[in-house]
């Protein structure tokens, strides 16, 4: 999946971008490992609607296969899963918040939010 995200973004390639009815711009975005696993497994492009756990047959053509979208999908399957190891938080359940005698969390974030006091501190 990383390696076609990252082919598909060296040749330029954007997610689909559209305008949602309150005018916000949403997609263009460059493809990540979700993103193409959430494509190859979309059984839209076999010609299938899928409904809860059912797929039925669609009323529009298919682009793929049904053979060539099932040996995707096996491979898929087949590929090594890699688990979060917060098991391996070594510290866990040993180092207390000083104010509140909390227990500090294995934990991370991508973006700060500014303007938020946080009373207990988390191990990073």
């Amino acid at each position: 999946m990383a390696a076609l995200a990252r082919e598909l973004n060296s040749e330029g390639h954007r997610t689909k971008r559209f305008e949602a009815k309150s005018g916000k711009v949403q997609g263009g975005e460059i493809f990540k490992k979700a993103t193409v696993r959430r494509i190859i497994t979309n059984p839209i492009y076999m010609g299938k609607i899928k409904h809860y756990e059912k797929q039925y047959e669609g009323k529009h053509e298919a682009i793929i296969e049904e053979e060539k979208w099932q040996k995707a999908q096996e491979l898929i399957r087949n590929q090594p899963y890699r688990k979060a190891k917060y098991e391996e938080a070594l510290l866990k359940g040993i180092i207390k918040c000083k104010s509140c005698n909390a227990n500090m969390t294995l934990t991370y974030a991508k973006k700060r939010i500014k303007g938020i006091d946080i009373m207990c501190a988390t191990i990073i």
